[in-house]
């Protein structure tokens, strides 16, 4: 059981302070929240911090005959062990220790609560605890001037601190955790001015203001094991696989900051003449963004050589037949024991003057515009049609100063690239203005028999979303403003090779260019300079009946399609030609093009951008590498929604009120969240020349949905029918029940391999071995069972009936997409009973009081997140130890645990 707390107290206050003029409110709430969940890690089992252990596996080399069996091999990574591979590796005779610097990271690592079975891993579960601290204050002001000009005045200011709210921590103690910081500022005026008795003019001004702090929490533990940070005081990151990644992850910074805030002027004008309400107005608002992402200013030490770039570390790792039975994740644990660094990254960043800064801090701007037109008529008694055109023109961002950057041609373009600087007085912008938002509106209610027990409604009208915060700010790395130092060392971390290929104590200051080479290998976040603002088109038509005993229902249908929406690309794919040519050259080691002795094995992921560069290939699949993988944002998404909504309401008669509501719906789209992918997922497309493979279930299709409510008085005590008098009557006096029961289904989640299943760079999605049912039960290889899985929800039993496709060396037997769908399965669904007990009292006619307890969750059902939601998205993940099982339980939408929760709370009113 997670463990909370929940504390809230305050006080309002209002009343007049020139009477029938001005009158005054106050409010202020505190909160102390306190929880504890249980989160997980992947850990080094200590045979394998020792290089000796018994590794375990279910043997996939079908040349085998244990093919299919589980086996249990003997391992000695060590010195002396005959399973060192290092010296083919790294090019030398002797064989490497383990790395000193690594061996300090395993240390930070405690023992696994369930050890995972392979030798290799185990599961550690781990205390992850939130205190948050917060309150709100809102004043109001409202004036009247006179009888037909009023002002309102609202402000509102927010503070909250919370040294870990999203319970991102690594590892016992708070480390690698964020903790935030949030100060909230809030001003809203509204002056109405009723000019005549059939025109009203309503101005509205706003302001606000929000700063964010989000830091690393347990930097000191993290950057111990280091030699030393750089000028800056930035540490190290270390990426691995199969285990839990040591570092900032979540921030890959020390830290972030935001300043945000928007002013806004609107006027509304609203005329009634005859059946007609015409109303008219415009918007204006001045949006802005200040602060530093420090993305990469950790130094990312990238460690899964075998997932990245297919070297093997662990040798001779043989079953009893002789056949090699080594998986991706003992090679990367592996490279992780003799500290083999594939990749070294370290972002380093300037100004205008290429001067190095501390952060990639920037000032950022847009300005919104938007005018309207709407007719409210009153065609019949029973007739009402709504007409309306709006107008929205939003601004293209811009950085204040132009310390911002753009490629204003195609990312495959012939090298050198040069990226453009935009914003004011540089004559270019990010993308070009979208002119096109255009958004009529149109509804109609109707009342078919004219008594106003039935109403009919309609109504259709187009939408647009606009571009601000981190959908373009993370561009603000691109050169020459970023210049990141990009390095694949194939060395160890303390440089056993000999070659110095990985700097000590600090990567070498880089210099600033917009000009990108060709093999320069950088991943830039780039705008399509045609971008568009996402459009959706909703339409809803509706039929509500008032029916006998005061109940009235409501049967819908509500739909939605969207276009232009935004994602994210890989802008310079593969070259499918260049992949055949590959494929044909290395699939024959007598073919005078094959320089490099390469097999068809080495065509995958990085190779096939950067494979001649490392030696693999004779040449590239793409045809030229100044970027690779390039974060190329484009409106090129599409959604379609449908949905089916039914309410039935028992309107408040004999103490009993009652509410039902049900929805069917289904969205489908081809792009998920450029931001925040659906947990166990990624921004990128499996294939960026096919995005036809995306269509599939939207990340939030939630396919049922019902929810009912209901209000129960109490029909006893003072006032009410029965035992209302006397000292009885006023102990059941005001007593209430109230309550929400929700139930509906689970949200999609994709399936992954970690082979690169289309030759397109990335891992693709897994295969559903025919015959296999993946819930079926059973004992022995590829069954997750209660006693090898303890601890966890068990969601695929019979992990047999996936496969990755794989040849065993990381390659697709044959090519082509995975035949499980984007998001195919369906995770646990959710069932909630929510219950409120109240009890008013009145003490005298100016004192009364409310004594609430409320419970959520009160049966305790456990809420499961999907498999994949643990910190590495292993659990979504074939081949992982494990996959199919979910470690963790959701949260609330205030981030404390979905576990039973229980609140009193009273209020006193005078």
């Amino acid at each position: 059981m997670n463990p909370y707390v929940r504390n809230q107290f305050g006080y309002s206050i209002g009343g007049p302070i020139i009477k029938n003029k001005t009158f005054f409110f106050f409010n202020e709430e505190f909160e102390r929240f306190r929880t504890t969940l249980t989160n997980t890690a992947t850990v080094p089992t200590q045979g394998f911090k020792n290089g000796v252990f018994n590794f375990t596996t279910t043997d996939q080399n079908q040349s085998s005959p244990q093919f299919g069996q589980q086996v249990t091999v003997p391992v000695n990574l060590t010195a002396a062990g005959a399973n060192n591979g290092t010296p083919s590796a790294l090019g030398v005779t002797l064989p490497a220790p383990a790395d000193p610097t690594m061996q300090k990271v395993f240390g930070l690592f405690p023992n696994p609560t369930v050890d995972n079975g392979d030798g290799l891993t185990g599961t550690l579960f781990f205390p992850s605890s939130s205190q948050q601290n917060s309150y709100n204050t809102v004043a109001k002001i409202d004036h009247h001037f006179t009888d037909r000009e009023t002002l309102s005045v609202r402000y509102g200011y927010d503070h909250f601190f919370d040294p870990n709210p999203t319970h991102n921590d690594i590892l016992p103690g708070n480390v690698g955790g964020v903790s935030q910081k949030n100060i909230e500022q809030g001003l809203a005026a509204n002056l109405v001015s009723t000019l005549t008795n059939n025109l009203v003019n309503s101005f509205n001004f706003g302001w606000n203001k929000l700063y964010s702090n989000f830091g690393c929490t347990g930097i000191s533990t993290l950057d111990s094991v280091i030699p030393s940070t750089d000028q800056f005081g930035n540490g190290w990151d270390f990426n691995m696989d199969p285990f839990t990644s040591v570092g900032c992850t979540a921030l890959v910074s020390d830290g972030q900051w935001r300043k945000t805030g928007t002013t806004s002027y609107s006027d509304n004008l609203t005329w009634v003449h005859g059946g007609h309400t015409f109303k008219f107005g415009g918007d204006f608002r001045n949006v802005s963004e200040q602060g530093p992402n420090g993305f990469f200013s950790r130094r990312q030490v990238g460690l899964a050589s075998f997932l990245n770039a297919g070297v093997a570390l662990a040798a001779n790792v043989n079953d009893a037949s002789g056949f090699d039975v080594s998986t991706l994740q003992l090679q990367d644990a592996a490279a992780a024991y003799y500290g083999f660094v594939w990749q070294d990254v370290n972002a380093e960043f300037f100004n205008k003057a290429s001067t190095r800064q501390a952060t990639d801090n920037k000032h950022f701007r847009q300005h919104e515009y938007d005018w309207f037109g709407q007719d409210t008529w009153k065609v019949r008694r029973n007739l009402t049609l709504t007409l309306g055109l709006r107008y929205q023109l939003d601004g293209v961002p811009f950085e204040e100063g132009a310390n911002f950057s753009n490629l204003l041609e195609s990312p495959t373009s012939v090298p050198p690239l040069t990226m453009s600087i935009v914003g004011p007085g540089t004559g270019h912008q990010l993308y070009n203005s979208d002119y096109s938002n255009i958004e009529p509106r149109v509804g109609f209610s109707w009342d078919p028999f004219g008594k106003g027990r039935m109403a009919v409604r309609g109504a259709f009208g187009i939408f647009h979303d606009r571009v601000f915060g981190n959908l373009f700010g993370n561009a603000r790395g691109n050169p020459p403003f970023e210049q990141d130092y990009v390095n694949f060392p194939f060395e160890t971390i303390n440089n056993f090779g000999g070659t110095g290929a990985f700097p000590l104590p600090a990567v070498p200051q880089t210099i600033p260019s917009p000009i990108i080479p060709d093999g320069a290998a950088l991943s830039p976040v780039l705008f399509d300079t045609h971008f568009r603002n996402t459009a959706s088109n909703n339409w809803n038509l509706g039929v509500q009946k008032e029916l006998g005993g005061n109940n009235v229902i409501d049967i819908s249908y509500v739909g939605a399609e969207g276009h232009h929406i935004y994602r994210e690309l890989d802008g310079n794919p593969p070259d499918p030609a260049l992949v055949q040519q590959l494929l044909a050259v290395c699939s024959s080691p007598t073919n005078p093009q094959n320089t490099t002795g390469c097999t068809d094995d080495d065509v995958i992921k990085t190779n096939l951008y950067l494979g001649k560069e490392f030696g693999v290939l004779p040449f590239d699949a793409v045809p030229h590498n100044a970027l690779v993988q390039p974060f190329f944002q484009a409106s090129v998404g599409n959604s379609i929604y449908n949905s089916l909504q039914v309410k039935l309401t028992h309107r408040m008669s004999y103490g009993l009120q009652v509410q039902g509501a049900y929805t069917w719906a289904h969205s489908i789209d081809d792009s998920n969240d450029p931001l925040v992918p659906a947990a166990g997922n990624r921004g990128f497309p499996r294939n960026s020349r096919d995005l036809a493979e995306e269509r599939g279930n939207s990340d939030n299709d939630v396919r049922h949905v019902a929810v009912i409510n209901y209000i129960w008085e109490v029909p006893l005590g003072r006032g009410k029918a029965h035992l209302r008098d006397g000292a009885i009557g006023k102990i059941f006096e005001g007593i209430q029940f109230a309550g929400i029961t929700t139930v509906q289904t689970g949200h999609p989640f994709d399936v992954f391999s970690t082979t690169d299943m289309e030759r397109t760079g990335l891992s693709g999605r897994a295969d559903l071995v025919p015959g296999q049912n993946p819930f079926a039960t059973g004992s022995g290889p590829g069954f997750n069972t209660a006693a090898n899985s303890p601890g966890t929800r068990i969601w695929f039993s019979n992990t047999n009936a996936f496969s990755g496709r794989s040849d065993g060396s990381g390659a697709p037997l044959f090519v082509g997409p995975g035949n499980i769908g984007r998001n195919h399965f369906y995770g646990p669904g959710f069932v909630d009973f929510d219950l409120a007990f109240s009890k008013t009292m009145k003490f005298t006619e100016r004192i009364n009081a409310q004594l609430r307890v409320e419970g959520y969750n009160i049966f305790n059902h456990p809420h499961f997140n999907n498999p994949g939601a643990d910190a590495n998205a292993f659990g979504n993940q074939v081949g992982s130890p494990i996959f199919g099982l979910i470690t963790s339980t959701a949260t609330r939408p205030d981030g404390t645990t979905s576990a039973r929760q229980m609140q009193v709370a009273l209020r006193v009113t005078f």
